[in-house]
């Protein structure tokens, strides 16, 4: 009887045409699936924060014509408060654009994604540049919340993006190692050249996300948390769903309740490891002379006097500081925290749709006026 099942699964010659027919009509399929996706490159987000994913992304930028803006950040211009990629600021700002200046054939591009802070952005910013991507404008979001974060690098992936760093000594100081040996770069190149002829292995990360919502490894995590402890995982998914809600219609006086933390102090510290991060990214920016706005990331004030309370003294002085710190000839900053309606937050940082739309329309206004072409 066994004998007999496993006669299906006899390796033939006739069986070998056929599976190797199939996977390439389902590479072919994804490969024009990908490409119909990118003819408005604004509209797709990071599927997850795997290697692969912006390795894919990247390529798709180098390979795009016209007139290339990218942007980097993270949660808020990735676009968490939405469910829709279509609804995100990149998105907006696209069609936007696209509408005021059809030669130009714009193509915007989304580098940001949740949990993505100043030194993951420089990473990411560093691989394009030593990838010779073309590039025309760069828009960062800056959420200032990460120039108080303890943890240097959190997203330890994104250092596997290049192996050359033209500020490789504050990278030993700050004890980031990005040096791989030899099996490692090996292993990378092997994936980088199967994924250029593979579409199916390439993509393997969003695939997993289209059938799945989420990567295999984040699925896995709710699976077991549902066995492990079912309170912490029905907690989790609400949590999920009200994010799409806005806060006003939540309750944080249960969530939040009181704290010692008074919104407004910037860590601008020359010391301060995120600074010289921030600092890398403007010199990357400046020596390779390419355009850019920095923008202050919409803050929902309402809601932050409410809970935290403002110092606004210190909160001039920061922006000050922040300001003086990036302008030069390439960089523009601009001040965003008041721009949107706090109607239109869904937290104290995070936008919904129409709240993102609000803002892509101040950006394009800010890119007109800066010419920014």
């Amino acid at each position: 009887m066994c004998k007999g099942f496993l006669n299906y699964f006899r390796i033939t010659a006739k069986s070998s045409l056929l599976t190797i027919s199939l996977l390439l009509i389902l590479d072919l399929g994804l490969r024009l699936y990908w490409a119909n996706l990118y003819q408005q490159p604004g509209s797709v987000r990071l599927v997850n924060s795997e290697i692969e994913s912006l390795q894919t992304m990247i390529n798709e930028i180098k390979k795009a014509e016209g007139y290339k803006i990218v942007f980097l950040g993270d949660s808020q211009t990735y676009g968490s408060a939405v469910k829709e990629s279509s609804n995100t600021i990149p998105a907006y700002l696209e069609r936007d654009l696209a509408k005021l200046f059809p030669d130009k054939q714009i193509k915007i591009f989304n580098l940001a994604f949740k949990g993505y802070g100043i030194s993951e952005n420089y990473f990411i910013l560093n691989s394009l540049i030593n990838d010779g991507v073309d590039v025309n404008l760069i828009i960062y979001n800056i959420s200032t919340s990460w120039f108080n974060r303890n943890e240097i690098l959190e997203h330890q992936n994104v250092v596997e993006l290049s192996d050359y760093h033209l500020e490789a000594a504050k990278l030993a100081d700050l004890k980031i190692k990005y040096d791989k040996s030899f099996a490692e770069k090996l292993n990378a190149q092997v994936n980088l050249q199967v994924g250029k002829v593979w579409s199916l292995y390439q993509n393997r990360s969003a695939i997993t996300g289209i059938l799945l919502g989420k990567s295999f490894r984040e699925k896995l995590t709710d699976w077991e948390l549902k066995l492990i402890n079912p309170e912490e995982a029905l907690k989790r998914q609400k949590e999920a769903k009200d994010l799409y809600q806005p806060w006003f219609s939540k309750d944080w006086d249960s969530k939040i309740g009181k704290t010692n933390y008074t919104f407004g102090t910037v860590n601008t510290s020359n010391s301060n490891p995120q600074i010289i991060f921030y600092k890398m990214i403007l010199n990357l920016l400046s020596d390779h002379e390419m355009n850019a706005i920095f923008y202050n990331s919409p803050q929902n004030t309402k809601m932050i006097d409410k809970y935290y309370g403002i110092d606004k003294e210190a909160w001039r002085k920061s922006l000050a500081n922040l300001k003086a710190i990036t302008t030069n000839k390439y960089i523009t900053y601009l001040d965003y925290t008041n721009s949107v309606p706090d109607i239109y937050f869904s937290d104290t940082v995070h936008l919904n749709s129409r709240g993102n739309e609000l803002l892509a329309k101040q950006l394009e206004k800010d890119i007109i006026k800066n010419r920014k072409w």
